[in-house]
């Protein structure tokens, strides 16, 4: 490496001298100190001057002709897709007998529309109505993502209009709505991105499965998604809106939600596994429906049955389970795994991820659009480079085995004497915010704050998978690794890995 120091070394924001004799830069990213204010700044000397203009290259024929940058525009060579679309941004006048839509691949047509979006203060953006319109989610983004970059406004129906088309993604939705909010203009403090994907949850005349989508994004503690109105999309005739309205209700705060659950988790009209989703939210009020759940151990269909007595040994009576391998035994771990000879389920992968007491994974991750953010969003943790069953088992089992820097947690000591911990969230003002484990938010007046330690333990539990079986802990790891492309449908294979990026460390903690 250029330079390297201890775990607290961690440099931001460089900059060269004008005559390139030295490079600063501000290590600001330790927050530890007891009074704010104490970062560094570095100077470092170079033995010769650093050249300040950019190389000459040896060879003038590596650059691309215009004609050939928009041949490349869809290598499958990000670095040449790079170079081609700064050529043409200095040439934009091939494009004039090129549209963008003459491509056959989607990867040259979508960089094609980055290139017309930074042309656009030559006139493009009249494009973006025929981007929007493309069969490929990767040029629609790129139109969407315009349309806000440049607070077009008069684009506003255009978005509209994509919330009708069935195939949109939770990306392109999620884009679509911040579009909405960034070009509300003066109206934005009125605009609710939470009451637009509620609006459009209850929309009948939209697709069931944008409406599935936007109800997965729906902040769950958002004033107006009622129990009442969850339990009246869990009576939709569409399975995908039943299945989404009962997983909200699962982790819904609202105790009135255990009413609906208990007259789903009956319904033999119902799937086995929608039923079975509703049985396992009935785990905080068990004991309160103890009948119930007896009699639905006896059901004919073995996932209800199962999901019973899992609902029963996790509220009511606990469970006896053989002692688990010490955290750092990592081969001792895969041995157990091993032991488990049936194909893992995602299914009830997914209701241990949500659960009230056995996984609980929620409380601090979001997959799928639900959950907490005190960690990362484990939705596409599957493509993350270096992701494997082996690292996903070990980093479950001992957190503490690799921590991303910013998700350390801070240890408060108050001036009234209060021991606080949590990961911060914001910084402005006088006030910190900081995320406890259990997903909740405090706030603390920095001037209330005496003592302030960065902890080298993850805020993520040990013996998180002590109290799940063998094959409970497969279930949950084929969740987790499920691709993200069957995250509005419920499968039962065990994906393989691919396509990967990167930030594999950050991913669990």
């Amino acid at each position: 490496p250029f330079l390297s120091g201890p775990d607290d070394f961690r440099p931001v924001h460089f900059s060269y001298s004008a005559d390139g004799k030295h490079l600063y830069f501000t290590d600001w990213v330790k927050i530890s100190y007891p009074v704010h204010g104490h970062g560094r700044i570095w100077r470092v000397e170079f033995k010769q001057p650093v050249q300040m203009c950019p190389l000459q290259r040896a060879d003038s024929h590596q650059v691309m002709t215009p004609e050939e940058s928009l041949a490349s525009l869809g290598s499958d060579d990000p670095y040449v897709r790079t170079q081609a679309i700064q050529i043409l941004t200095t040439h934009p006048e091939i494009l004039l007998d090129h549209p963008f839509d003459s491509h056959h691949s989607s990867t040259a047509r979508a960089h094609h529309a980055v290139v017309l979006k930074r042309l656009s203060h030559q006139g493009q953006p009249s494009v973006i109505p025929k981007l929007l319109q493309d069969t490929s989610p990767n040029v629609r983004f790129v139109g969407i993502k315009w349309i806000a970059d440049k607070g077009l406004t008069q684009f506003h129906a255009n978005l509209e209009q994509l919330l009708d088309l069935p195939e949109l993604n939770r990306k392109e939705l999620r884009a679509v709505i911040a579009s909405l909010a960034t070009i509300a203009g003066t109206s934005k403090q009125e605009f609710s991105p939470d009451d637009t994907l509620l609006k459009l949850s209850i929309d009948t005349a939209k697709p069931p499965r944008i409406r599935a989508l936007a109800l997965q994004s729906i902040d769950i503690n958002h004033k107006n998604l009622t129990v009442d109105t969850l339990a009246s999309l869990a009576d939709s005739e569409h399975e995908i809106m039943k299945r989404e309205a009962i997983h909200s209700l699962v982790i819904h705060p609202n105790p009135n939600r255990m009413r609906v659950l208990v007259k789903l988790a009956a319904d033999q009209t119902l799937s086995e596994d929608l039923r079975a989703d509703a049985i396992a939210g009935l785990t905080p009020s068990a004991a309160d429906h103890n009948g119930l759940l007896h009699l639905l151990t006896e059901s004919t269909s073995e996932i209800v049955s199962q999901e019973a007595y899992r609902t029963l040994s996790a509220g009511i009576t606990g469970r006896h389970l053989p002692e688990k391998p010490p955290a750092t035994d990592l081969q001792a771990w895969r041995e157990l795994i091993a032991q488990s000879s049936r194909e893992p389920d995602p299914a009830v992968g997914r209701r241990l991820f949500f659960h009230s007491v056995l996984g609980g994974c929620y409380r601090c991750h979001a997959k799928n659009g639900r959950g907490n953010t005190v960690g990362p969003d484990l939705t596409t943790i599957q493509n993350q480079t270096g992701i494997s069953r082996d690292w996903l088992l070990e980093h479950i089992v001992n957190p503490n085995a690799e921590i991303a820097p910013y998700y350390r947690p801070q240890q408060l000591l108050t001036k009234d004497g209060k021991l606080l911990t949590g990961l911060i969230v914001g910084r402005e003002g006088k006030k910190q915010a900081y995320i406890q484990t259990n997903g909740e938010t405090f706030f603390i007046l920095k001037a209330d704050i005496e003592e302030r330690k960065e902890l080298t333990t993850s805020i993520m539990p040990l013996g998180l998978l002590d109290n799940m079986t063998t094959h409970e802990i497969q279930d949950l790891m084929s969740y987790l690794l499920q691709d993200r492309d069957q995250n509005i449908s419920t499968t039962k294979t065990w994906t393989k890995q691919k396509g990967r990026t990167s930030n594999a460390s950050a991913a669990l903690h």
